[in-house]
């Protein structure tokens, strides 16, 4: 990591034009921790190889804790004096997991990779936060992490829970008490890289799919990504377990009743509805990869990987340098919150 000064000396000798050594600032907005998550520190990067590190909030205790949905991870990233290549590795967080009577896994989180060039301008990152479970003994149900996760459904077996909001706080269900035993939990949140310092999906770069949470009676959430019944699609919000509430651009839907909510992604997928019959699971959502020269501050895209996260509780991305074993997945102990999700930002290049 190089001193900042320094380098602002060396691109205003040489200008902004072909040839600058090209460098990253990065500053981090929320850095919301539980277990001790990894935080690279905010600062000046300009050495190949400099690893930048942020982690989802990732509750991995049996607690239960109702504000998950507001456990914020993100920031921006200004690339200046000149094009920087990148290898961009996001995990999507996983959804939680059964708890009470029944207990199972949430949906792993999706797993994506891609070499980009970046060009100077302001980029904005987010990482996910871990599906909400219900307290045991119950009285509330599972809130969607941070990242658009839906939330679960509500005590009466017709309501619905609350959507996650697009690109920002998952659904907070904390407000709804319950007197059920065996309920749904909440989705997972998104994790990506945006080209400007508002996420959306007309400028996400790189974009992974958060799993969706567990519905009551052995439904496994959906993995992010794994498209299907139990994810959502390239062009519109998954159904999930039964399709309780449609995800959308940024968010999943929630579940109704014991019903899990469904991940966030670049598209999310829906929640689980209330069903003895294996359709209560919440869906994972869909990520994103940006196509060569697909935006203004993208040059080439190469190499890209994209792994679904699965309903065992496995995140996509496993075999990846930057995986460490408590990231993206989630398990079946009972009352457990999903594990957060993770962006991985590695310099390879300083030069374009």
């Amino acid at each position: 990591m190089g001193a900042a000064a320094s380098i602002m000396a060396l691109t205003g000798a040489l200008g902004s034009s072909g040839g600058s050594a090209g460098y990253l600032d990065v500053t981090t907005t929320n850095s919301t921790t539980s277990k001790s998550e990894t935080h690279t520190a905010d600062g000046t990067f300009s050495t190949v190889g400099d690893v930048i590190i942020h982690d989802g909030w990732n509750q991995t205790n049996t607690a239960y804790f109702s504000g998950n949905h507001s456990q914020a991870n993100d920031g921006t990233l200004v690339v200046s004096g000149g094009d920087i290549t990148v290898d961009v590795e996001v995990w999507g967080a996983a959804g939680g997991s059964g708890q009470g009577s029944y207990t199972g896994y949430g949906g792993g989180g999706e797993y994506r990779k891609a070499r980009m060039v970046l060009k100077p301008g302001t980029y904005y990152w987010m990482v996910g936060a871990g599906g909400g479970v219900p307290s045991s003994p119950a009285n509330r149900q599972g809130s969607g992490g941070w990242g658009g996760g839906g939330s679960s459904g509500r005590y009466t077996i017709t309501l619905t829970g609350d959507n996650g909001t697009a690109f920002a706080e998952g659904g907070d269900i904390s407000a709804h008490n319950n007197t059920r035993n065996a309920l749904g939990a909440g989705g997972g949140g998104l994790t990506g890289l945006f080209g400007a310092a508002t996420p959306s999906q007309a400028n996400a770069l790189l974009v992974a799919g958060g799993g969706g949470g567990y519905g009551y009676i052995a439904s496994p959430g959906g993995g992010g990504g794994a498209g299907g019944s139990n994810g959502a699609t390239t062009s519109a919000g998954g159904n999930g377990g039964g399709g309780a509430a449609a995800g959308g651009a940024g968010y999943g839907g929630a579940g109704e009743g014991r019903g899990g909510g469904g991940g966030g992604g670049y598209w999310g997928g829906g929640g689980g509805r209330d069903a003895t019959s294996g359709l209560s699971n919440g869906g994972g959502g869909m990520g994103f990869t940006v196509a060569s020269d697909g935006h203004a501050l993208v040059g080439t895209v190469s190499d890209t990987t994209t792994e679904a996260g699965n309903n065992s509780g496995a995140a996509g991305g496993s075999g990846s340098i930057n995986f460490k074993a408590a990231l993206a997945t989630s398990t079946a102990s009972t009352s457990r919150c999903g594990r957060g999700g993770r962006i991985a930002i590695t310099i390879v290049n300083t030069s374009g």
